[in-house]
């Protein structure tokens, strides 16, 4: 049961944050500096939360780089105190500071933003404590140096990394199988065995591995781990089987013997199967919820995708009497029963949050992508996205008025207003419009219950339990409900500071009092950037990206067939469909940030993505014609005709909510000559899948 308890993300996070925060209060009690608990233990607090990913050497860079920022925000809060225009200019920069960690890194970005403005806020008043600017810097650099430490103790311990990468490596392995067995298809077979070989060696290694570390690791983590190997083995076998049929078909008849039609769907499988594997690699190395989710999405791609290349043999392209048809369905079947068994076996491997995850815009091609580049804690787009510039300086303008105000008017703990606003906005509507009724209702719970140890005297001892007890809540409940977090962490500060300066209940009302206005300026704020829900604007931008995909093909198609070149509508056309998708996924993320958005998230997730994958197979085909591929007597009429009313039937369901895709194909559809367009059309019959949200439901109810 401990061994169970201990691998909890939640309680894990607990444990160690309440014992770098208890390690702080003793020090301090110990070495008779009771003020240097308030930075000590707040930045031991802040920096023992996270939980650190990647690589050990990443990991130890990561906690430098923190401590380095959370003391230069004490040491600025030292010297800005009691100088309005110095404390303004010094939130104002770390504000914006607040966005740029953001953009750099989405798991230690937002922390780092929310505890560097803490300290800086705490050290305004630290002088008027006798406190300098270099004592407070100290003080928070060892605290955050204690943190770091524990965490470092902790990898001798329980080391993860190596192990999970080791697992990593099998779903690697089977990702190039799956590209292999595309090859093998061409004629190119030794690449096949070479392949196989070496998922054999990779899956041995991966247990030996396994094997000889469960007597120094948990069994709990060990078990975990060993699934996820049986999953890559078992995923890969079943591939390899499925492809083998129709190979050794291929083999026997010749290339005719399988319908382009099929074949283009064929590949298209084991291209996301490819995409797949590595997904999963990035998502055990990282086990981010985002990472999660986006794996899922791919999930519900390969099943979109198998569906469409079963309904091809419904249709006569396999028949029944050809041998081994019926070992295809039944292939298929296990597939799609192993790709659920995945998503759940996976699902323990993250942190989990209350908060929705977000994804990335658009999924990447993952099949000759690097895993372990891909897996660095560091956000390689060079260039923010425009909401999260409008939120920095959003938020940069609200704390240097809230601060400004705070100090030309010596409103009393009015620090906590700027505060509040750091805490409270968030780059979406939805999440700041959650945040702001959750702490606003667990402030005033947390202060009246703080304040009420103020008509009972109680010994220092037990003021201090009382205090790690709350830092213990509220580092358990920050990922499972913000709102009791919020009402822990308020206590908690109370009782903090009630261990070095006397409290009264004038700290209570500022306090309480300044955290409410905070609160309502974020959501005047973000509402004035945001003043629609997503919910509403979600399926009008995903049906005019669809579109924007069916002009695009229009006008591809009609030089395709008429052996064409690229011109300027095509470029113009190509634009437009990229900046709508854009504009639907940007949306998507904010949905999932609203209230209930995570309800529509696999449906409208798997949209997105499906309409991204036709728009690159789109451009696909705009390439081949550039290049001169396109066949001399191409007669492919009803194909574009069946993408265009897929496209059109897609999107005028999803704009029209509640109402279902209508029946686009048409029925004993067979092409027999193969040409590039087939890519195109598997794409299309995938997202007419997505759009009945896998089972023949809406995206959004």
């Amino acid at each position: 049961m401990l061994e169970r308890s201990a691998l909890q993300p939640d309680l894990a996070r607990a444990t160690r944050a309440t014992t770098a925060f208890a390690s702080a209060l003793m020090v301090c009690a110990l070495a008779g500096a009771p003020l240097a608990a308030q930075y000590a233990a707040t930045a031991a607090l802040g920096l023992s939360m996270p939980q650190l990913r990647g690589a050990y050497p990443q990991r130890v860079l990561v906690m430098a780089v923190m401590i380095s920022v959370i003391s230069g925000a004490a040491f600025l809060g030292g010297l800005a105190a009691h100088h309005l225009p110095a404390a303004v200019a010094g939130i104002g920069l770390l504000a914006l500071l607040s966005g740029v960690w953001r953009h750099v890194s989405t798991d230690y970005g937002p922390p780092l933003g929310i505890d560097s403005a803490l300290l800086f806020l705490l050290a305004l008043e630290g002088p008027s404590h006798g406190a300098t600017a270099g004592q407070m810097a100290l003080w928070t650099a060892l605290g955050g140096t204690g943190a770091a430490v524990l965490q470092l103790g902790l990898w001798a311990f329980r080391p993860q990394h190596p192990l999970r990468h080791a697992v990593a490596d099998t779903w690697v392995a089977a990702s190039d199988l799956y590209l292999a067995l595309i090859q093998t298809g061409q004629g190119v077979g030794d690449e096949w065995a070479v392949k196989q070989r070496v998922l054999r060696d990779t899956l041995d290694r991966a247990a030996a591995a396994l094997n000889a570390a469960r007597s120094r690791n948990s069994p709990v983590l060990i078990s975990h781990l060993e699934e996820m190997v049986h999953e890559s083995a078992h995923l890969a076998t079943q591939a390899a089987a499925w492809h083998t049929l129709s190979y050794n078909r291929i083999v026997a008849d010749g290339p005719a013997a399988e319908p382009p039609g099929r074949k283009a769907a064929r590949e298209a499988v084991l291209k996301e199967l490819a995409n797949l594997g590595r997904s999963v690699a990035i998502t055990l190395i990282t086990h981010q919820e985002r990472n999660l989710a986006a794996t899922r999405a791919r999930i519900q791609t390969c099943r979109h995708l198998m569906e469409v290349m079963a309904r091809e043999d419904e249709e006569g392209q396999v028949p029944e009497e050809l041998p081994g048809a019926g070992s295809h369905r039944r292939l298929f079947e296990a597939m799609g029963r192993q790709l659920t068994s995945l998503e759940a076996s996976l699902t323990p491997t993250v942190e989990h949050s209350d908060i929705p995850a977000t994804i990335p815009q658009h999924l990447p091609d993952l099949s000759r992508a690097s895993m372990p580049a891909i897996a660095s804690w560091l956000n390689s787009v060079p260039f923010p996205d425009p909401s999260l510039v409008r939120y920095a300086l959003r938020m940069a303008l609200l704390t240097t008025l809230a601060v400004a105000a705070y100090l030309h008017w010596a409103v009393p703990r009015g620090y906590w207003m700027a505060f509040a606003i750091i805490v409270v906005l968030q780059p979406d509507y939805g999440a700041t419009r959650q945040r702001a009724f959750q702490r606003v209702t667990g402030t005033v719970a947390g202060a009246l219950l703080g304040s009420a140890t103020l008509f009972v005297p109680l010994p220092q001892w037990l003021l201090a339990g009382l205090t790690v007890s709350a830092a213990f809540a509220f580092a358990y409940f920050l990922k499972r409900r913000y709102g009791l977090a919020v009402f822990f962490v308020t206590t908690m500060i109370v009782l903090l500071t009630e261990l070095h300066v006397p409290v009264h209940l004038d700290f209570t009302a500022g306090r309480l009092l300044s955290n409410l206005a905070g609160a309502v300026l974020a959501l005047v704020a973000a509402a004035w950037f945001w003043p629609v829900s997503e919910r509403q604007r979600f399926p009008g931008l995903m049906a005019a990206a669809i579109r924007a995909n069916a002009a695009y093909f229009d006008e591809v198609a009609r030089e395709f067939r008429a052996r064409g070149t690229f011109h300027q509508h095509i470029v113009r056309a190509k634009q437009v469909a990229e900046r709508e998708a854009s504009r639907a996924a940007a949306s998507l993320q904010r949905l999932l940030a609203e209230p209930g958005g995570a309800h529509d998230s696999p449906a409208a997730t798997g949209l997105v993505t499906a309409n991204d994958r036709v728009t690159r197979a789109i451009s696909a085909l705009a390439v081949q014609m550039e290049a001169g591929l396109a066949p001399e007597d191409c007669d492919c009429a009803e194909v574009v005709a069946e993408i265009k009313s897929l496209l059109e039937g897609v999107a005028a369901a999803v704009e029209n909510v509640g109402s279902r895709p209508i029946e686009c194909r048409a029925k004993g559809n067979r092409y027999e000559r193969p040409h590039a367009m087939l890519a195109v059309l598997t794409e299309a019959r995938a997202l007419d899948l997505a759009g009945k949200g896998g089972g023949g439901n809406s995206v959004i109810q």
